[in-house]
């Protein structure tokens, strides 16, 4: 008996030579090639140019990478800095205790000879000092590379943060060089949402002469 075999209808650039399976018609693809013919591109394949490789990977686009500082926790550090900052009790006394008290967004950073330079966002202002120029809007915060490399403050790009710290001319910063500064005596608190009623609050009884003045020597 005369078996007849039955013309494979294979593509030309997506199928690896004309053969075929005679019972099914599949015919044999190139990587990242599907189909019975071989003639579309499998999922996560995208059409290329060579008629080696008619079907390339999609490529993910990967983000771009963000620094984020490593913070040190030797002895040294921990001495140096100030309390443990996770468990802060959020009263008058803890707010009147510093010169600012602002959210803050942190979008990036750079290094800046002993400084590092963070590139923030005061989104709201809850207490400043009587001769700052912080508004709401893209500022520069100032931290010591000593101080940053043991985590005090703990900063992360993309976080949003409660700062509460010393007024940015206690630095010596010339009358021009007025900056926003943080350092280890600087609290900086992952924000919680349920905080703002609070916070406004104080900030209320601030302005009613709550909060004590502060003496030269603070």
């Amino acid at each position: 008996m005369r078996i007849q075999l039955e013309a494979c209808q294979c593509h030309p650039l997506g199928a690896v030579g004309h053969w075929c399976n005679q019972t099914s018609g599949q015919c044999l693809c190139r990587e990242g090639v599907t189909g019975l013919r071989c003639n579309r591109c499998a999922p996560g394949y995208k059409q290329g140019k060579s008629p080696l490789r008619p079907c390339i990977r999609i490529q993910e686009v990967a983000p771009t990478p963000v620094y984020q500082p490593q913070y040190s926790i030797a002895e040294e550090c921990v001495s140096y800095c100030q309390p443990s900052q996770v468990k802060v009790r959020m009263n008058l006394e803890t707010y009147c205790l510093k010169d600012y008290v602002l959210k803050v967004q942190v979008r990036g950073m750079e290094r800046s000879g002993p400084w590092w330079q963070f590139s923030i966002s005061v989104q709201t202002i809850f207490r400043t000092g009587s001769t700052s120029r912080v508004r709401r809007g893209p500022h520069s915060l100032w931290v010591p590379d000593r101080d940053l490399g043991c985590g005090c403050p703990a900063l992360h790009v993309g976080r949003t943060y409660l700062l509460i710290g010393a007024e940015e001319g206690e630095r010596g910063w010339g009358p021009e060089e007025s900056r926003l500064v943080a350092d280890r005596s600087t609290l900086a608190l992952q924000w919680r949402e349920h905080w703002s009623p609070k916070l406004r609050g104080f900030r209320g009884q601030d302005k009613r002469g709550r909060c004590p003045p502060k003496s030269p020597n603070n």
